[in-house]
């Protein structure tokens, strides 16, 4: 690995190891919530050719901080480019202004998995800032001594829809915080 590699790695350690103990009220990710986004990522290690790649996510939480989904991916590696899909699941470390997470995919078509780290930086209540690192591997079960493996560093931009309120009726004691300070209600019987 080579020095941006690690730097990237330590750096990402650093911030899921700070901010899991981090305290505060507001929860930014809850079960039943949409995940939207997308990620840039460029590799060039020195066993593989260099790598640009771009992939649109998109994922549901299925339990409280533990998000599925599927990522379509272009990847441009050398002159040949390509299209894959792949699973995925993530596991959030917490769910506040700093969020990391660990996450796990498989590409279908390349028959590589990866398993890595990675943290979301809420900019607003509902958009992040994401960055990752992966450890990439591919399953050639031919030839496993051909299987090549290496590291890639991701960032982009997550969208966290809000859940809208599901509810059709509400006791007296909901409708007191439903309507929130300033808001009027205008109406005659």
């Amino acid at each position: 690995m080579n020095r941006i590699t690690w730097l990237l790695l330590v750096l990402m350690l650093c911030i899921v190891s700070t901010s899991h103990g981090q305290e505060e009220s507001e929860n930014y990710i809850s079960k039943g919530q949409w995940l939207v986004g997308g990620n840039l990522s460029y590799s060039n290690p020195p066993e593989f050719k260099s790598t640009i790649s771009a992939s649109s996510l998109g994922g549901y939480f299925i339990a409280e901080k533990v998000a599925m989904g599927l990522t379509i991916d272009y990847s441009q590696i050398g002159r040949k480019g390509n299209f894959n899909t792949s699973p995925f699941m993530r596991h959030y470390l917490g769910a506040k202004k700093i969020a990391p997470f660990v996450i796990a995919s498989y590409e279908i078509s390349s028959r590589t998995y990866s398993v890595g780290i990675g943290v979301n930086y809420f900019i607003s209540d509902n958009v992040a800032l994401e960055g990752s690192m992966r450890f990439v591997g591919e399953v050639n079960r031919n030839n496993p001594v051909d299987n090549q493996v290496g590291f890639i560093q991701q960032f982009g931009l997550q969208f966290f829809p809000s859940r809208k309120r599901t509810k059709s009726s509400f006791s007296d004691k909901e409708s007191k915080n439903y309507f929130g300070r300033g808001t009027e209600l205008i109406g005659g019987t």
